[in-house]
C-alpha cells in the first residue's frame, strides 16, 4: 500500500510531458478539474482535490496529450504535500493550482 501512495518521490512526473504532438497550436492549452488525492507531510492525513494545469505550446506549436497532464497530477500527489504548496508558475507560460480542503486544523 505505501509503495503506491508514494511513488511519486522516485519517479519524475515530467516523463510524461516528453512525447507531444506537432499540431501548430499557439494558444494556452489547460486542462481544469484533474482529481486527485495525496497526504499531508506532517500529519500524514490524506486529503482530495482538484488540480488546474495550463501551459503556451512551444515555439514550434507542439502540445502535450490532455492525458498527460492528468498523469503529472497524478505523479505529483503521489509525494507528501505542504500545506503550502498549492501553486506553481514557472515563468515559462506554464502554471498550476489545487484545490484541496485540508482534513486537519492547524499544523
Amino acid at each position: 500500500m505505501y509503495v503506491e501512495l508514494f511513488e511519486g518521490i522516485e519517479s519524475d512526473p515530467g516523463e510524461h510531458l516528453r512525447v507531444t504532438f506537432e499540431v501548430g497550436h499557439d494558444e494556452m492549452v489547460m486542462v481544469r478539474d484533474i482529481p486527485f488525492t495525496s497526504l499531508c507531510e506532517h500529519h500524514l492525513v490524506p486529503f482530495v482535490g482538484h488540480a488546474h494545469v495550463a501551459y503556451l505550446p512551444a515555439a514550434d506549436g507542439r502540445i502535450a496529450g490532455l492525458s498527460k497532464l492528468a498523469r503529472l497530477v497524478e505523479g505529483y500527489a503521489r509525494r507528501l504535500q505542504g500545506s503550502r504548496a498549492n501553486d506553481h508558475a514557472s515563468g515559462r507560460g506554464d502554471g498550476a493550482r489545487t484545490q484541496a480542503p485540508w482534513l486537519h486544523r492547524g499544523d
